[in-house]
């Protein structure tokens, strides 16, 4: 006898074949589509899906459901772009009336919707290293000075890059693959610039490799056997090699890894040394050449689903040294340039992009002129200065120079804190036309206020990203701390919205913490529900980047400055949705930072 499943089986082969599932039975010849009508109908009903799980609209009553679902909405228009700020209510508190102002169709690298009053733009300059007669000569830079500028700039790109390809052959096996343009990076930064803006001294690079290698071998996963296997075992005693064979190799590794670098580093400093004593006539010959690169063609049917959609280039050119920008950056160049020439009123320096070739023009539609001359070399100087700090043309890392979404800087702008300037920022990646930067000799005349250890503002309220390193951000909380006592001292309203990673234990964090000038406690965000955007925004296709760790954002205000720019619960609630980054595009930009 057979039993119940044998029978089943019979009856199935007796039908000719296995019987199908309710859902995978022929539709009615009337509701046939082609395959690929088939899959974007699967895909539209699995990405509604993930709508309606995002939203959180399963298990609610239909008030709540309609009112998150609005939100919801609205958080994704913004990050579609064609939105309006995050207008955040605070009652009386608010001494903004009507709703704020729409920023513009470009907002997304730069927002000119309100722009500061000209009296307060000259109070913050300044306020300055800039300040008084050095903020006109930034922009009145002759054609020779700028000249020498560009060729120097282009001499430290070439020779930074193959500082960075160094980097990475010593410094990978001992860091790891995905460690080591992050640490390349640190190393461009974390020094005192007293040779180089970014090549650091011998004893400077000898320093921060051995704090950096210390710390991956004290790592439990260290790259040992790496190391181990590219050093010759013919260096060491039979003795040492048969106690401590692998820990012997690694430290010899890490000793010529050192050497290399600091080398490489030598080599750099060298290089731009030359082209700074170069000839005046070579200087006055040099000439920036700037091109418009089309995107590629669409892509194919399979792959358009995932592809980002694909952007124009401009390349800007020196000798073999190159930098490749967005189209909409290098128009952003242009804005920060005449904003800050009519700031100064050097108006013969206006210049205008073309919209259909990238092209320059002045005011007088002369596309040769010296204007034109003298921004693309500003242009290429600023660039070629932002690469050569993310690892050149080498490898673009761009991790320690992430910037906040245009959401989060809507609700620091037109909420009520009011933010008017950033204090670490770059002209590739600010928000604002009035920022501070590392590297004033190049970002000036974009409108750059300098360094920010050199900014002393009497009063506002000010947005600080620092990089995330733990020296720099101790250094940013005791500048802090003491530009606050100034203005308490003064009776001045003073307020600084601090972000930062979420560092409990550490002294830089906690120095942050623990500031009498802290008000509310730390707003923290977990890492999987916010991302960044990418330092190197201004050439790479994706530029949403997934955030390393939780974030925390401090509020450290004077007394007068807590009336001023009061934070709310609105406020925090509002920033806290507008860091939330959209579930796909955070999964995207992960599996792109894999691959890179």
């Amino acid at each position: 006898m057979q039993s119940n499943w044998a029978a089943l089986q019979t009856k199935i082969k007796a039908k000719g074949g296995k019987a199908l599932r309710p859902e995978k039975r022929l539709k009615p010849a009337h509701a046939s589509e082609s395959p690929e009508d088939a899959r974007e109908t699967k895909k539209r009903k699995k990405h509604a899906r993930r709508r309606a799980n995002d939203d959180g609209t399963r298990g609610r009553s239909s008030a709540e459901t309609s009112e998150t679902a609005t939100t919801s909405r609205r958080h994704r228009d913004m990050a579609n772009g064609s939105h309006e700020p995050v207008r955040v209510d605070v009652g009386d508190a608010a001494p903004r009336t009507g709703p704020p102002p729409r920023p513009s169709d470009d907002a997304r690298v730069l927002d000119e919707t309100a722009p500061l009053a000209p009296e307060r733009r000259r109070a913050l300059t300044s306020a300055s290293a800039l300040g008084g007669a050095n903020a006109k000569r930034s922009i009145e830079h002759s054609l020779e000075t700028l000249s020498r500028a560009t060729i120097v700039e282009a001499a430290r790109l070439e020779a930074v890059s193959h500082l960075c390809f160094v980097f990475e052959r010593a410094a990978a096996p001992l860091l790891g693959a995905n460690r080591w343009a992050n640490a390349f990076e640190e190393l461009m930064f974390a020094h005192d610039a007293s040779a180089d803006p970014l090549v650091p001294t011998d004893d400077a690079a000898r320093a921060f490799c051995s704090a950096r290698f210390a710390a991956a071998r004290a790592e439990p996963n260290a790259h040992a056997t790496k190391a181990a296997e590219l050093v010759p075992s013919g260096h060491y005693k039979k003795t040492l090699l048969e106690t401590h064979p692998e820990t012997i190799r690694r430290y010899e590794f890490e000793r010529s890894a050192t050497a290399s670098i600091v080398a490489a580093a030598r080599r750099a400093r060298d290089a731009v040394a030359r082209a700074a004593r170069g000839d005046a006539s070579e200087r006055a010959r040099a000439s920036v050449r700037a091109e418009r690169l089309e995107p590629v063609g669409p892509p194919t049917a399979r792959s358009a689903r995932d592809a980002p959609p694909a952007f124009a280039r401009v390349r800007l050119s020196l000798g073999r040294a190159k930098v490749e920008l967005r189209a909409e950056h290098f128009r952003k160049l242009a804005c920060l340039w005449n904003s800050r020439a009519r700031a100064a009123g050097s108006h013969d320096d206006v210049v205008r992009v073309t919209e259909t070739t990238s092209g320059l023009v002045d005011e007088t539609g002369d596309s040769a002129s010296d204007a034109c001359a003298r921004f693309l070399r500003a242009a290429f100087a600023c660039a070629a200065r932002v690469v050569a700090a993310q690892g050149g043309m080498h490898r673009v890392a761009g991790g320690h120079h992430a910037a906040l979404h245009g959401e989060v800087f809507d609700v620091l702008k037109y909420g009520s804190l009011r933010v008017e300037a950033e204090l670490f920022a770059s002209p590739l990646n600010c928000r604002y036309d009035v920022f501070c930067s590392a590297h004033a000799d190049v970002d000036a005349p974009f409108g750059s206020l300098g360094s920010f250890f050199a900014f002393a503002p009497k009063d506002g309220s000010f947005e600080v990203n620092p990089p995330f390193e733990s020296a720099l951000v101790a250094r940013v909380a005791a500048r802090l701390e003491t530009l606050l006592a100034d203005a308490e001292a003064r009776g001045a309203a003073l307020s600084f919205a601090v972000i930062t990673p979420h560092w409990p234990r550490r002294a830089a964090w906690e120095a942050l913490r623990g500031s009498a000038f802290r008000v509310r406690a730390p707003l923290v965000i977990a890492a999987r529900d916010h991302g960044y955007v990418d330092g190197a925004q201004h050439c790479k296709k994706k530029t949403l980047r997934p955030a390393s760790c939780d974030t925390s954002v401090l509020f450290l205000q004077t007394s007068r400055g807590r009336t001023e720019y009061p934070p709310t619960d609105e406020t925090e609630e509002a920033l806290r949705a507008a860091f939330r980054a959209r579930r796909a595009e955070r999964k995207t930009s992960a599996r792109e930072s894999r691959e890179t």
